[in-house]
């Protein structure tokens, strides 16, 4: 079964999401309060991403890539524009050395 990524669609406001910095909830604190503002609206879904299981993750962003892990045992990076894949890393292999106690 293949499962879908959306990204909903910002009227140009894409770029303030990126930040020279990626940083995980806004800053050093992770108070969750970002510097930027954020999209003032949103008009529908931009693109859509087939990976082979689901995405529970929050993705990263920046740079105009969104970085996401999915439950396929891959992580993705994907073109915020167009929803093409970058590229796809195997992380099974790093999964399955702690999970069997390597």
């Amino acid at each position: 079964m293949k499962y879908l990524v959306a990204l909903p669609c910002a009227s140009l406001a894409v770029p303030a999401f990126s930040q020279t910095l990626a940083v995980f909830r806004g800053d050093a604190q992770h108070s969750g309060i970002y510097q930027q503002l954020g999209v003032p609206l949103l008009h529908g879904v931009k693109w859509k991403f087939k990976t082979g299981a689901a995405v529970i993750s929050t993705p990263a962003v920046t740079d105009g890539t969104a970085y996401f892990g999915s439950n396929d045992h891959y992580v993705y990076a994907v073109n915020l524009s167009d929803g093409v894949q970058r590229w796809k890393f195997a992380s099974y292999r790093f999964a399955r050395r702690h999970l069997d106690g390597d």
